[in-house]
């Protein structure tokens, strides 16, 4: 087994750990707190919180959201599978969904039985789901920029927009776009065309996937027309990149996806760090 890498004092946090460390209570979500905690200066970049909410906290939200609106627990169970094109959603409300389930099995039967008297099982779960996922998403959300020492890299074209519980009991989280025909971020990358250059041929030692596909192609455009508008779509593709680009020189991206940031962070003079090294 090899020895525990050695804490950096500065890191830039990751959208993963973010997530793990703010929506999973056990297992991962330890492991991230615990990472942070050891880390002298840990830095938020505000795009990490934009992925967050569009992303994982948007898989929370959709659960919850069809728990409250269906007609029973079976349905709301249902539902997900029917989602499987939307592959990361689907992901995340299954975890949302066994982190539930392990919750709600600690409680004693009996004591919920006299919490809901006369519902069936089905409804009990149905009402704790609800309560457990909306304490989570708010929670969540509201300790975002407590997680880190200090937020960084602002987003001038990103509204970021408390979600909110709607009469109906639903909660709504848009926007999750920031709205506008030219990204903020486009100056941050075509201001060093050889960093560019850089983050492009390293996409070749990133996984295979559309994403590392994407990712390529949204570079790519920038290099070659570094004045044309950045969209949103190629703001979402970018992705990984943006943390590479934001790294401090003397900090490393704390990250759970070391395959795709490692090349990226490496190519311009950065590393990548996961918290289970640590």
């Amino acid at each position: 087994m090899s020895s525990p890498t050695k804490v950096p004092s500065k890191a830039l946090i990751e959208t993963t750990v973010l997530t793990n460390a703010l929506l999973k209570p056990i297992s991962e979500g330890k492991v991230a707190r615990a990472a942070i905690a050891k880390i002298s200066e840990t830095q938020l970049p505000l795009y990490a919180i934009k992925e967050f909410k569009a992303g994982p906290l948007r898989g929370y939200v959709w659960f919850y959201n069809k728990v409250v609106s269906s007609s029973s627990w079976e349905d709301a169970i249902c539902a997900i599978p029917l989602i499987w094109r939307h592959h990361n959603k689907m992901s995340t409300a299954l975890k949302a969904l066994t982190d539930f389930e392990s919750s709600i099995s600690k409680r004693m039967p009996a004591d919920l039985a006299m919490q809901y008297p006369g519902q069936t099982e089905g409804e009990i779960r149905r009402a704790e789901a609800a309560i457990w996922l909306r304490t989570l998403i708010f929670r969540a959300w509201r300790n975002r920029r407590k997680l880190t020492t200090r937020v960084v890299a602002p987003l001038s074209c990103y509204p970021e927009t408390d979600p909110e519980l709607k009469r109906n009991g639903q909660i709504d989280d848009t926007p999750v776009v920031c709205g506008v025909e030219d990204c903020c971020l486009r100056p941050l990358f075509v201001k060093d065309l050889t960093k560019l250059d850089e983050l492009i041929t390293a996409c070749e030692q990133c996984p295979e996937k559309p994403e590392t596909q994407k990712r390529r192609k949204a570079l790519r455009r920038l290099y070659r027309f570094p004045t044309r508008d950045l969209n949103e779509s190629d703001c979402r593709a970018l992705g990984d990149a943006v943390f590479a680009i934001q790294c401090p020189k003397d900090a490393v991206v704390l990250t759970t996806n070391i395959a795709d940031h490692h090349p990226l962070a490496h190519a311009i003079g950065v590393s990548a760090l996961s918290p289970d090294d640590m």
